[in-house]
């Protein structure tokens, strides 16, 4: 089973939530929360928000922004950085 809200989302796997509008969780356990036209492909990986984002490495996340990827295990994007102050 899977938790789907929004607009023409997609689903091809089991165990994931997907909100927002043209999204699409692949992998078992995906998520996306927010958005448009997000992939997450990989095992749990994870969109938070944004538009046009993939997730697709295993455990793999994408904070939001646009055209961002996460294409490896344990991957984050787009990159944090430590700010100052």
């Amino acid at each position: 089973h899977n938790l789907v809200g929004g607009q023409m989302n997609a689903f091809s796997s089991s165990g994931g939530v997907v909100f927002g509008l043209r999204n699409a969780i692949r992998g078992q356990y995906a998520a996306i929360l927010s958005g448009e036209r997000n992939i997450a492909s990989g095992v749990m990986s994870s969109v938070l928000g944004g538009g046009q984002n993939t997730a697709s490495g295993q455990y793999s996340t994408v904070f939001g922004g646009q055209m961002n990827t996460a294409p490896t295990p344990y991957a984050i994007a787009p990159e944090l950085q430590a700010g100052g102050g």
